[in-house]
């Protein structure tokens, strides 16, 4: 069983890739979508030079895709038959969680390449999930929050140093799964070691704030 792993440089994404390995599936490469204009991977902001640094220190080749929003899905569609075709995957694993119709998306995509889609993370709960990257040692700083739902301060801390019940009092997902924030993974059990970053600059849109890493 070969898989590519739909790769945003995040700990869920990374966590799949920990569980997947546990079910027995070899991780042959990394698919990045990244933002056509700044040159990072979509939603996590993850700049391509750490993307390219986990992809070493992970030993798994990465293949990059330059994407807007509007020709996503045909993207990502390409990027599957060109990985299909170079590394003979017959899966492609996904970390998201619960929602439906990001399962619908990934299992159509899968079905018309001929791929299986796997979601390790599927079904299980948020202190699961919170507690299954704790024992995998995956380290990972938020580098993206929504705004106005009064987690600001948190941009650029540890995932796992989160108080995940203040969390739950502000009725923010303690996983993130709805978009609440954004993690930037730097260390985990299958790294040879861990990367060396440091924040560069802050970034406010609309909804919004995103904290820019380099490798240090």
């Amino acid at each position: 069983m070969k898989a590519a792993v739909a790769w945003s440089g995040g700990k869920d994404c990374c966590l799949a890739l920990h569980l997947a390995k546990e079910q027995g599936i070899e991780t042959v490469a990394l698919l990045s979508m990244l933002d056509e204009t700044n040159n990072c991977s979509r939603s996590n902001g993850v700049a391509r030079e750490i993307l390219e640094a986990q992809a070493e220190q992970l030993g798994i080749p990465i293949l990059y895709i330059n994407t807007g929003w509007d020709n996503y899905r045909q993207n990502l569609l390409n990027g599957l038959m060109v990985l299909k075709e170079k590394y003979q995957i017959d899966r492609c694993i996904f970390g998201d969680m619960d929602n439906q119709a990001h399962k619908n998306f990934n299992d159509a995509l899968c079905k018309d390449v001929d791929l299986k889609s796997i979601m390790p993370l599927w079904g299980k709960s948020r202190f699961e999930v919170y507690t299954l990257i704790r024992k995998h040692r995956i380290k990972a700083k938020l580098s993206v929050v929504r705004k106005n739902i009064g987690i600001d301060n948190l941009l650029g801390i540890d995932y796992t140093r989160l108080d995940i019940f203040e969390l739950l009092e502000k009725q923010v997902d303690i996983c993130g799964e709805k978009g609440e924030f954004h993690t930037l993974v730097y260390d985990a059990q299958a790294f040879n070691q861990s990367l060396k970053i440091a924040p560069k600059e802050m970034h406010e849109l609309e909804t919004v704030k995103m904290l820019n890493y380099i490798l240090a």
